[in-house]
C-alpha cells in the first residue's frame, strides 16, 4: 500500500499547487467533485470547503478512503472528469474514399486484389500525448499501429490552461466505426493525415435547450448522429436528459423523475431507442460526512427516447450501479457495489464495500453472477457478445459470459479495457507498478498472451 499512500500525498500536493495557480476556481471544485468511475464525492472537498471556492489540502486533510479515488483519478476515472461537464463535441468523419482511420492518404489500403492485411486488431488506435496527471498540454493526437507502435500525427488538442481539465481527453466511436467524437474541443493544426478522417467543428450541446448550463455525461448514439446528455442546474441536481443532433438542435427532452438529485453515466441501446442510467430515489441529503445521513437507494433505469415511461430494472440500498448493453441489446453487464457497514452513499469507498459483476437478461429479468470484482471499473463487452473485459484493484480480466470462467490479463491495479474491432486484442488501462504518474498504452491478446507496453506517454486510447 506504500505506492497508494505516495499517490495520495502527491495528489494532495498537486491540488495545493493548482488551486492557487492556473485552474479556475469554479472549474477545480466542479471537476474534483465528480469522480465518475466510483461516483463518489471526496470527503476532503465537501467536508471543509464549499463548491466554487479553492481547496487547500495538506497530508492530514486527506482521509484514508480517498486513496482509491486518487488512483482512479490518476487513470481512467479522470477521463470521465473531462467529459462530465462539457458543452461541445467534435465530430470526426471518415473520407468517402475509406482506408484505415488516421492513416495518411499515402497509406490508404489499395482496392485491388489481393487485399493488403489490415492493422493488428482490425483497426488503428486513437490516443493523444499525455505525460502525467495534471499534464498542462497541449497534446498531439495520433493514430497508432498496434502491430508496430508507429504513430501518425493527426493534429493537436489544447491543454489544461485552456480547458481547465487535468486529465486526458476521451474518444468515442459510433457502432459502425464510421464516426468518432472528441469531447470538448476542436482539433487544432490538422495534418494531411487527418484529412481522410474529416474532423469537423465543435457543436454546442446546450445551444437550443440551456446555454451556459451544465451538460453532464454526454454520450454518442450508436448511429453517430445524436448525443444524449444530462442537463443540470447545479451539481447532482439533474433536470432532464436532452438528446440533440450534431448541430446542437434539440430532438428530445426527457424529464428526470421527482426526488432524483444524483444520476450516473448514460448508455445507448444498440438500436438507439433506449437509454440506460442509474440514479437514486431517495438520495442521501447530507452534504458532508459529519451531517446526519439519510436513506440512499439506487436504481437502474431503462429510458425510452420517445418519452415513454421510465422502467426500473434493478435497485440497491446504500450502493450503486454501472451497466453496459450487450452488442445485441438483449443483456446488460451490471457492476454493482454496496457500501461497507458504517459508510454511506454517495461518499463511501466501493473498495471497502463489496462489488460484483452480473449479466442481466432483459427478456426475463434474471441475473447471472460472474463473480466478486473488488473495485471494478470499465466493464466492456467483446464485439461478439460472448465475453466481458474489466479492471479491478487486482488486475485486468476477461470473463466468459456462458461459463463465468475468468482469465487474468494483467496484474496490478487496472482501470478497464477496450476491445479491438476483431475481438482478439484488448487495450488495458493499468498502473505501472509504483509509477502512477507514467501513462502508457498496454495491449494483450484475449487469451492473456503477449501482454506488452505498446507506447509510453500517451493516454485516452481507444481501438
Amino acid at each position: 500500500m506504500t505506492a497508494e499512500r505516495d499517490l495520495d500525498f502527491r495528489l494532495a500536493a498537486w491540488l495545493d499547487e493548482r488551486a492557487a495557480s492556473v485552474v479556475p476556481e469554479d472549474l477545480l471544485a466542479r471537476s474534483l467533485a465528480r469522480v465518475a468511475t466510483v461516483r463518489q464525492r471526496p470527503g476532503w472537498l465537501v467536508g471543509g470547503a464549499s463548491v466554487g471556492k479553492p481547496v487547500t489540502l495538506g497530508r492530514s486533510a486527506v482521509p484514508a478512503w480517498v486513496v482509491a479515488i486518487a488512483i482512479a483519478v490518476a487513470a481512467v476515472a479522470v477521463l470521465a472528469i473531462g467529459t462530465n461537464l462539457l458543452t461541445n463535441v467534435i465530430v470526426i468523419e471518415p473520407s468517402p474514399t475509406g482506408g484505415p482511420t488516421g492513416a495518411p492518404a499515402s497509406q490508404l489500403e489499395p482496392t485491388t486484389s489481393p487485399p493488403t492485411p489490415g492493422p493488428l486488431g482490425g483497426g488503428l488506435i486513437l490516443a493523444h500525448t499525455f505525460a502525467r496527471f495534471g499534464d498542462p498540454g497541449p497534446f498531439e493526437v495520433v493514430a497508432i499501429d498496434a502491430g508496430t507502435g508507429q504513430t501518425t500525427l493527426l493534429g493537436k488538442l489544447p491543454g489544461e490552461a485552456v480547458t481547465g481539465n487535468s486529465g486526458p481527453y476521451t474518444f468515442e466511436r459510433s457502432a459502425d466505426r464510421a464516426r468518432v467524437v472528441v469531447f470538448d474541443r476542436a482539433l487544432q493544426e490538422p495534418t494531411a493525415a487527418a484529412e481522410p478522417i474529416g474532423f469537423a467543428s465543435a457543436v454546442d450541446l446546450g445551444r437550443d435547450c440551456c446555454p451556459n448550463e451544465p451538460m453532464e455525461w454526454p454520450e454518442l448514439s450508436p448511429d453517430g448522429n445524436r448525443v444524449a446528455a444530462v442537463h443540470a442546474d447545479k451539481f447532482d441536481n439533474p433536470i432532464e436528459i436532452v438528446v440533440v443532433d450534431l448541430t446542437g438542435h434539440v430532438l428530445n427532452r426527457l424529464p428526470i423523475p421527482a426526488a432524483m438529485n444524483w444520476s450516473g453515466p448514460l448508455a445507448w441501446a444498440p438500436d438507439g431507442r433506449t437509454l440506460l442510467m442509474p440514479g437514486c430515489r431517495p438520495c442521501n441529503k447530507a452534504e458532508t460526512p459529519t451531517q446526519k445521513q439519510t436513506a440512499h437507494h439506487d436504481h437502474l433505469y431503462l429510458i425510452p427516447v420517445d418519452g415513454s415511461p421510465w422502467q426500473e430494472m434493478l435497485d440497491v440500498n446504500n450502493g450503486g450501479f454501472s451497466a453496459q448493453w450487450s452488442p445485441d441489446g438483449t443483456r446488460l453487464a451490471v457492476e454493482r457495489f454496496v457500501c461497507a457497514r458504517g459508510s454511506f452513499m454517495p461518499r463511501c469507498d466501493p473498495i471497502e464495500g463489496t462489488s460484483d459483476l452480473n449479466v442481466l437478461a432483459l427478456a426475463d429479468g434474471v441475473e447471472s453472477p460472474l463473480g466478486r470484482t473488488p473495485g471494478i471499473t470499465g466493464a466492456a463487452w467483446s464485439p461478439d457478445g460472448t465475453r466481458i473485459g474489466y479492471g479491478d484493484i487486482t488486475g485486468a480480466y476477461v470473463v466468459d459470459v456462458a461459463t463465468a470462467n475468468k482469465t487474468r490479463l494483467a496484474d496490478d491495479q487496472s482501470f478497464g479495457v477496450h476491445w479491438s474491432p476483431d475481438g482478439q486484442w484488448l487495450i488495458v488501462d493499468r498502473s505501472n507498478g509504483d509509477n502512477f504518474d507514467q501513462y502508457a498504452i498496454w495491449i494483450v491478446r484475449a487469451d492473456a498472451s503477449q501482454l506488452h507496453q505498446l507506447v509510453t506517454g500517451y493516454a485516452g486510447a481507444t481501438w
